[in-house]
C-alpha cells in the first residue's frame, strides 16, 4: 500500500484527489525548499482569514500565516544575534563600533576592486 492509498483509506478522499493535493505539496516543497532566500512572503491576494497561506515574492512557495510568523520571529531573532555578536567583537578593538563598520565598509569595497 502506498501513500496515496493510506491517506485516501483514511480521509475518504479519492485517490485522484488525494495524488493531486500529494503532488502540490510536493512542488510546494520543492519551492520553498530551493529558494535562494530569504523568503518575503506577503498574504495571498484576496485572502483575509488569519490561517490563509502567505506566498513567498522571490519562490512562489506557500505556507500558512503561522509559519510566516516563526519564519519572520527568527529572522529578526538571528539578525539581532549576529549583529549583537559583530558589534562585541567590533569593541575589542577599542574602536567606536559604527567608526569600525565604516572602516570594514571601505575595507570590503577596496577588496571586491581589486578581485573583480
Amino acid at each position: 500500500m502506498n501513500v496515496v492509498e493510506v491517506l485516501s483509506n483514511i480521509s475518504g478522499i479519492d485517490r485522484k484527489q488525494v495524488k493531486s493535493i500529494f503532488e502540490e505539496v510536493l512542488a510546494n516543497n520543492k519551492l520553498i525548499n530551493g529558494c535562494p532566500g530569504p523568503h518575503i512572503f506577503t498574504i495571498a491576494a484576496g485572502r483575509r482569514k488569519i490561517a490563509d497561506d502567505s506566498i513567498c515574492e522571490v519562490c512562489g512557495g506557500r505556507i500558512s500565516s503561522s509559519d510566516k510568523s516563526w519564519y519572520e520571529k527568527g529572522l529578526a531573532h538571528g539578525r539581532g544575534e549576529m549583529k549583537g555578536k559583530i558589534m562585541a567583537i567590533l569593541a575589542e578593538f577599542g574602536e567606536d563600533p559604527e567608526t569600525a563598520l565604516a572602516c570594514i565598509g571601505e575595507l570590503v569595497s577596496d577588496a571586491r576592486e581589486q578581485i573583480f
